[in-house]
């Protein structure tokens, strides 16, 4: 049964890296639309999100701890290097990207949480996570 979820998560990733490159991205450095589309809805940084399920997935067989090491500083860099493309471009980035960042978490996103967590308390992570990505 774990092969199955990491062969799952491994083709997640594969269509997170895949749908990253068949479009450009509205934060990209090319003046164009700053309206998302396709899986930017979904978050702003598809490949580096695909490195991050394809670090975690990783992680479910492999457990020794230079797995861990490995695979772990994998989807913390990946992370880390996100979050600093965000402020890089807050500063340097194409007109519009603030609304970009400013703008709501994507709603399926908050739907999903607020199934599995509730209602209430996906609202409070929301509001949580963009006052922390603001003080960034």
């Amino acid at each position: 049964m774990l092969s199955w979820t990491v062969y799952f998560g491994m083709g997640l990733a594969f269509v997170l890296l895949v749908s990253s490159l068949m479009r450009p991205s509205p934060a990209g450095v090319v003046p164009g639309d700053t309206t998302p589309h396709g899986v930017y809805r979904i978050t702003r940084h598809p490949m580096v999100m695909a490195f991050v399920v394809y670090a975690l997935f990783h992680l479910l067989p492999n457990g020794s701890s230079a797995d861990l090491a490995f695979f772990g500083g994998f989807a913390v860099f990946a992370l880390i290097g996100a979050a600093h493309q965000d402020q890089r471009k807050l500063v340097v980035g194409p007109p519009g990207y603030r609304e970009i960042v400013a703008s709501e978490l994507p709603s399926f996103v908050k739907e999903a949480a607020g199934l599995v967590f509730g209602r209430k308390l996906a609202e409070t992570a929301a509001r949580r996570c963009q006052r922390a990505a603001a003080a960034l």
